[in-house]
């Protein structure tokens, strides 16, 4: 076995740049080969917190990979352009100003067309922002750097990965701060990479201590005020803070000082903070929205609905189960998310009518899709939308459009973004209670989001994950406070009750 590393530091020394142990590390176990010449590591991940150096790793790997192992095609990707281009910034100003590049080069090419460095015996240096299509038109790539590795999606991947295929030695570098909640392939990453998976160097930068603990730590410190930082325990807990940032960032110290810290932590939140300042977050074997700690703590065998409800109704997409959720508030005034029924489709619509019956809801939601199936019965059940109320065939007043008690309301793509959007707010702010059931419990376990323009909504692409349950309560929550004005169902209305 033999490593690059060493060449590739003393190359980077002749651009004026020394590399820190973390850096070196990094590079000599990425740059390691086996005795045919092949990387040991096709793939390399770096995960750790902001201003730490993970560029520079990129550019030892880049500057070695066109000047030592004489790779033909190197790939600097990015989620967003700019990122890409401070990558071809920093390279651009090594082959400009430093003699021993600059009589390499043939060309530079900056443009919103092309941005690569081009060497006169053809090797290439390019730098792209992600997307669906983007490195669909190359080939024989290797390296391929993933920067920000957090916003990959399996679309982006599946675009830009395969362009790898036809090196001879291929090899792929994730380089990226903490996942966030919908970064399926990151964390898909690191798992495997705390699994010890063969064919991956795995760094993970990060404070020790369980979630909760430092989600106290730093809540606490976000609190403490001027007076209480000269206190003893002010100092106690400042100098607690500082050992986790030493521990997750190792230019703690050179390039990030102790106010900037203490700025972070009272300009950002603490998921946030815990995230990007300390590497550190939750449901890493799922990749769940929904922390599976807090969802237990807010868990109530005894919860009980003070008042009017709302019901949802959600079916698999592959139509195997179907559930209905209720949501209502409490004699507290927190709100009451149940699951009341979960099973097969058939005898699915008895369900509904027993429950519109029986709880004489002020809605009964469900998303579009599910409508569109079950729109003719429903309305043979007198189950509508109130914008259908007196069609021909519906003994309806036609001149009353108004929601009353039981109509249905049907979410479209932004009711819906906006129904994930508030559960998963009112979970983190803990002002919902749920009755715990073990089909809407293990949905919330696995429930992931996905990105829907600008906002997120719950992602139904794994058909070997139901979450069927969570969506239905989702559903009925948004229902409630959409339809709770709702008017008296039509055979509770009285005609004269508006004349005095």
């Amino acid at each position: 076995m033999s490593t690059w590393g060493d060449e590739a530091i003393d190359l980077m020394a002749t651009v004026g740049v020394t590399l820190d142990p973390g850096q070196r590390e990094t590079i000599c176990d990425g740059m390691s080969e086996g005795a045919d010449r092949k990387w040991l590591a096709s793939e390399v991940a770096d995960v750790e917190p902001r201003q730490n150096g993970k560029g520079v790793i990129l550019e030892t790997r880049a500057l070695s990979g066109l000047l030592l192992v004489k790779e033909p095609l190197i790939i600097w990707t990015a989620h967003e352009f700019k990122t890409a281009h401070q990558g071809f910034m920093r390279m651009r100003h090594y082959f400009d100003n430093y003699d021993h590049l600059r009589k390499r080069v043939r060309t530079i090419r900056s443009s919103t067309h092309s941005t690569e460095i081009i060497l006169k015996t053809g090797q290439t240096l390019a730098f792209l922002a992600r997307s669906g299509g983007s490195g669909r038109g190359f080939a024989g790539v290797s390296p391929l750097f993933l920067d920000e590795a957090f916003a990959l999606t399996a679309e982006q991947v599946a675009a830009i990965m395969y362009a790898t295929s036809a090196a001879a030695n291929p090899q792929v570098w994730y380089m990226s701060s903490a996942p966030l909640a919908d970064s399926e392939v990151l964390r898909e990453t690191c798992k495997r990479g705390r699994r010890g998976a063969r064919g991956l160097v795995y760094y993970e930068w990060s404070a020790r201590g369980r979630y909760d603990d430092l989600f106290k730590l730093v809540e606490q410190n976000k609190a403490l005020s001027d007076e209480d930082e000269d206190t003893a325990e002010g100092q106690e807990l400042r100098g607690r803070l500082f050992a986790a940032v030493a521990e997750a960032n190792r230019a703690f110290g050179i390039r990030i000082s102790e106010s900037s810290i203490l700025r972070e932590v009272r300009a950002t939140g603490v998921e946030q903070f815990l995230r990007e300042r300390l590497g550190v977050y939750s449901e890493l074997e799922t990749g769940a929205a929904i922390d599976a700690e807090r969802w237990k703590k807010l868990g109530d065998p005894e919860s009980r609905r003070d008042g009017d409800v709302a019901i949802a109704v959600d079916i698999a997409p592959e139509r195997d189960w179907a559930a209905i959720g209720l949501y209502g508030h409490r004699a507290d005034d927190l709100g009451h998310v149940q699951l009341i029924h979960y099973g097969p489709v058939a005898g699915l619509l008895d369900k509904i009518a027993e429950y519109r019956d029986a709880l004489d809801p002020v809605a009964v939601g469900m998303a579009r899709g599910t409508y569109a199936s079950l729109r003719e019965d429903l309305k043979k059940r007198g189950i509508i939308r109130p914008e259908d109320r007196g069609d021909d065939d519906e003994p309806s007043r036609s001149d009353d459009k108004d929601p009353r008690r039981g109509d249905l309301v049907v979410l479209g793509g932004t009711d819906m973004a906006a129904a994930c959007g508030q559960i998963l707010d009112a979970t983190k702010e803990s002002t919902i209670r749920h009755v715990p059931a073990k089909q809407l419990d293990d949905a919330v376990g696995v429930g992931k989001t996905r990105r829907t323009g600008e906002s997120i909504a719950w992602a139904r692409t794994d058909r070997a994950v139901d979450i069927t349950a969570l969506v239905a309560v989702t559903e009925a929550r948004w229902s409630f406070y959409a339809r709770r004005d709702a008017k008296p169902r039509e055979d509770e209305y009285d005609p004269l009750g508006n004349i005095f």
